[in-house]
């Protein structure tokens, strides 16, 4: 009785799930779960593996924040661009406007010169009475 109080069934040992082809290899049916070595390295890898994800955060939020400049630098740029085109555009319509007026006065210039100076002799009614009046 004191034999099978003690044997590895009753006290469940994870060691007696050991394989006989090596140490890496169990035995499903006397598996009773891994020993505190086993444990050990488990929390230690899964404390490994957040340390690196948290690793891979940190530097994807850094990541993110730089592109986040980057295109709010962009956008200031871009902004100043159009600001400045913007006002090349005003100035152009405005040089634009400038040069309409100058043509307008000169046209009326022009109209007012031809209508005192060059157009005064208008053709009377005895102008138009000599032609067809003879039979050449």
């Amino acid at each position: 009785m004191a034999n099978m109080v003690s044997s590895d069934l009753l006290t469940e040992n994870p060691d007696q799930a050991i394989s006989q082809f090596g140490p890496h290899r169990i035995v499903p049916d006397r598996w009773k779960g891994m020993n505190q070595d086993q444990l050990r390295r488990i929390r230690e890898e899964q404390q490994k593996q957040a340390e690196e994800k948290k690793r891979r955060d940190e530097e994807e939020q850094q990541r993110e924040s730089e592109w986040n400049q980057r295109r709010i630098a962009e956008a200031k740029a871009g902004m100043i661009v159009e600001k400045q085109i913007e006002r090349e555009r005003r100035a152009n319509e405005h040089n634009l406007y400038n040069d309409n007026q100058r043509l307008s006065n000169e046209q009326r210039n022009l109209k007012a010169y031809l209508d005192r100076v060059v157009y005064t002799n208008q053709p009377t009614a005895a102008y138009f009475t000599q032609f067809n009046s003879s039979s050449r």
